[in-house]
């Protein structure tokens, strides 16, 4: 035999179920089902190292390797392109997390005395 808090549960399930259909129909709004949902990926941004003369490449070399998780070779390539061109993408990554790289490496910088500037670009 059933238990009938379970079978009372049950039966008012079903008719929340009929009343929301109803309501639905009546007002020409349907409800959303996981399949209704769409999620956009979201922007993404670049971050961009400038050169100037005063911090040292080892420390931007350090920043890459620690803060963006290049690898030696990358984190050397990529300095010598701000070096040598003026600046450089070094990554390109969601808002958010970006932003909060381009945080870590200016607070490094500037606690060292560098004026190395990091801007972020939206990615069109």
């Amino acid at each position: 035999m059933s238990d009938p808090n379970i079978l009372l549960m049950q039966y008012i399930e079903v008719i929340k179920r009929q009343l929301r259909e109803q309501m639905s129909e009546q007002v020409g709004v349907k409800e959303r089902t996981k399949e209704d949902i769409i999620v956009q990926e979201p922007n993404l941004w670049h971050v961009v190292y400038y050169n100037d003369n005063v911090t040292p490449m080892d420390f931007v070399i350090k920043t890459l390797k620690d803060i963006f998780r290049k690898p030696n070779e990358a984190a050397y390539e990529l300095t010598m392109k701000v070096h040598e061109t003026g600046q450089a993408t070094v990554a390109t990554l969601p808002y958010e997390i970006a932003e909060q790289k381009a945080t870590e490496v200016t607070n490094e910088a500037r606690n060292l005395g560098y004026p190395l500037k990091v801007q972020l670009q939206e990615d069109k």
